[in-house]
């Protein structure tokens, strides 16, 4: 199991990237939904965010700095699949380092989770 820590922005985003992201089958979708269900805003948290769009930018109005923010518990099948959506999904240049962030969080976990104890390597 894999903690993430993501703050209100990165919530909204992930949430509608995830959303949008495509899969060839039904059955696939089940693991995106598991993280949507997870990352989700709560209806609380956008009515208090004071949500504003003008069609071609998003703002928020936060009741306070780290409003938002959420540590979010991944399974392994749910790692995978947010690394994939996002390394394979189109991306904002704006955006590059907080995924590129997340992606290196979410790999250095995986790595270490594939990695054999010392009880095990010194054994072989």
């Amino acid at each position: 199991m894999q903690t993430l820590s993501l703050n209100f922005y990165q919530r909204f985003m992930l949430w509608n990237l995830i959303g949008a992201y495509e899969v060839p089958k039904l059955k696939e979708t089940d693991v995106y939904l598991r993280v949507i269900a997870k990352i989700r805003l709560s209806d609380e948290e956008k009515t208090v965010s004071e949500f504003v769009s003008d069609g071609e930018r998003t703002s928020w109005r936060l009741p306070e700095r780290d409003y938002g923010t959420k540590a979010v518990e991944l399974e392994k099948d749910e790692v995978k699949a947010f690394i994939d959506v996002l390394e394979q999904s189109p991306l904002r240049v704006a955006d590059s380092e907080w995924r590129k962030e997340l992606i290196g969080s979410l790999n250095g976990a995986a790595r270490a989770d594939n990695a054999q104890p010392a009880s095990a390597v010194a054994k072989a």
